[in-house]
C-alpha cells in the first residue's frame, strides 16, 4: 500500500471521526435541552401533586369542619320569646330582650354610636299579616363602633343567645383615620308571641 493510499485512508478516518464528532456534538445540543425540558416538566408534575395532595388534604379539613359545625348547628334549638304577662306594648314587650341585646354589645367592648326602634315593620316576611296577632317583631338599628375581633365575639353571642332572631343587615365601613377601627351599621329583628304560653 502507497503512502499516499494511507494518508488518503487516514483522511477519511478523521474526516468520518470529525464527522461522527460534529453529529454526536449536534445531537448533544439537541439533546439537552429536551432532557432538561423534561426534567423540568417531571418536577413541575411532582410539585402539582404534591400541591394537589395538600389541597385534598385542605378540603378534607374544612369538610369535616363544616360537618362538625353542622352538626353543633343543628343542636342549637333557638325558641320563640313569649311574655310573662298578656296585652303589653311592643316596649314591654322586647324591654328584656333589647336589654340583653345592648349588653351583648357593651360586654364585648363596642360602642354604640346610635340606636333606633322600629316596632312591627311592614316588611317582615316572617310574620305574614294574618299571623300580626299573635306574634311581634321589634327591630334595632344600630350604629356600633368596634374593631374586627369584638364585633365576631358580638356574633357569637348573637348566635348563642336562646330567643329566636334575625340579623337583618351588617355594613362594615372602615374607619379613615384608623384601618383597624370599623364603623357597623347592623340590624338585628327580635321576635316574640303577643301572649304568655299556656301552662
Amino acid at each position: 500500500m502507497s503512502t499516499e493510499s494511507k494518508t488518503d485512508k487516514y483522511k477519511e478516518v478523521i474526516s468520518l471521526g470529525i464527522l461522527i464528532i460534529l453529529i454526536a456534538a449536534f445531537l448533544i445540543s439537541k439533546l439537552v435541552p429536551i432532557i432538561q425540558n423534561y426534567y423540568g416538566l417531571t418536577q413541575q408534575v411532582k410539585s402539582t401533586r404534591e400541591e394537589l395532595a395538600n389541597l385534598k388534604a385542605q378540603l378534607k379539613a374544612t369538610k369535616e369542619k363544616f360537618e362538625h359545625q353542622k352538626e353543633e348547628n343543628s343542636k342549637v334549638q333557638k325558641i320563640l320569646y313569649a311574655p310573662k304577662e298578656p296585652d303589653l306594648d311592643n316596649d314591654s314587650l322586647f324591654h328584656d330582650m333589647n336589654n340583653d341585646i345592648v349588653e351583648m354589645i357593651e360586654l364585648n367592648g363596642i360602642k354604640t354610636n346610635s340606636l333606633n326602634f322600629k316596632s312591627n315593620p311592614e316588611d317582615d316576611s316572617f310574620i305574614s299579616a294574618a299571623e300580626k296577632n299573635m306574634y311581634k317583631v321589634d327591630e334595632l338599628n344600630f350604629e356600633l363602633v368596634s374593631d374586627y375581633a369584638n364585633f365576631e365575639g358580638l356574633l357569637k353571642s348573637l348566635y348563642k343567645y336562646p330567643y329566636f332572631l334575625k340579623i337583618k343587615r351588617i355594613k362594615i365601613i372602615s374607619y379613615q383615620h384608623n384601618p383597624k377601627i370599623i364603623i357597623i351599621k347592623f340590624i338585628t329583628r327580635l321576635y316574640s308571641k303577643s301572649m304568655p304560653d299556656e301552662q
